[in-house]
């Protein structure tokens, strides 16, 4: 089957989920646009069976790291998400746009009771966006 799959870390949002949790979308949504993406039903359930003790959820999608507690209590009482990253909504626009099935699985790094750590948030840089896209971007 051809269309665009994502595995990946993420940020907790669901205070359930322990590091090492994995995660199966149900649907992506860009936390900017508002746009939500459905992943697709097949793969969801193709992952869910060669991944039993994962949960499916929906999955929040950010261009900005959301680090401190207050904004991940926040955005999982507005969103109703799992888990957030910074890259499943940007691969879930592109396959929505060119009508392309869709699925991603992310597993916690950092639990919702946790604050993502101070001392990595250097390499997010003023704009947010990771230093490596930073400079991959300008090449």
């Amino acid at each position: 089957m051809r269309g665009h799959h994502q595995l990946r870390r993420s940020g907790g949002l669901d205070p359930s989920l322990a590091p090492g949790a994995v995660v199966i979308a149900t649907s992506v949504r860009d936390e900017t646009s508002g746009l939500s993406t459905q992943a697709d039903p097949a793969w969801v359930r193709a992952l869910m069976q060669v991944l039993p003790n994962a949960v499916s959820g929906a999955i929040a999608g950010s261009d900005t790291a959301v680090v401190t507690l207050a904004d991940k209590a926040a955005l999982h009482d507005a969103s109703g998400a799992l888990v957030v990253d910074m890259e499943s909504h940007i691969a879930a626009g592109v396959a929505r746009r060119h009508g392309l099935p869709f699925a991603a699985c992310r597993v916690v790094i950092d639990p919702a009771r946790v604050p993502y750590p101070r001392w990595r948030w250097p390499a997010w840089g003023a704009t947010d966006a990771p230093m490596w896209a930073r400079l991959w971007w300008h090449c």
